[in-house]
């Protein structure tokens, strides 16, 4: 959603029957170049929060268990059609604490995280 010049990415997602996450994410928005005629893109880079529940062990190899907590960040480029459909390209590193199962410890499952995507913008 768009705040100004800048905007707030909420996105939620599962890995089959393994696990769900959810991230929410301020974006400052560092360049627009006019490489096309119609639309409009975007450079961005961002910081926010994050957190998972894994089931069947998925997020912590000693014990699975309840989930993460933890802090994301985020860069990439998206081109926005005249229409409000954007599509675009991300690379989001998150690192947090693993808060359940047999042994806490330190999540870093998602630090080569990326995703390609197709969104509503508005």
């Amino acid at each position: 959603h768009s705040l100004g010049e800048n905007f707030l990415e909420i996105d939620a997602g599962a890995f089959g029957f393994s696990g769900v996450h959810a991230a929410v994410i301020y974006d400052w928005i560092f360049a627009s170049p006019s490489w096309t005629p119609k639309g409009e893109w975007d450079w961005y880079a961002g910081v926010g929060g994050a957190g998972g529940f894994g089931f069947k062990n998925y997020y912590h190899e000693n014990g699975g268990g309840f989930g993460y907590v933890g802090v994301a960040g985020q860069i990439g480029l998206s081109y926005t059609f005249w229409f409000p459909l954007q599509l675009s390209i991300d690379y989001r590193p998150t690192i947090g604490v693993w808060l359940g199962g047999k042994n806490m410890g330190f999540h870093s499952h998602g630090l080569f995280d990326g995703a390609l995507s197709v969104r509503y913008s508005f």
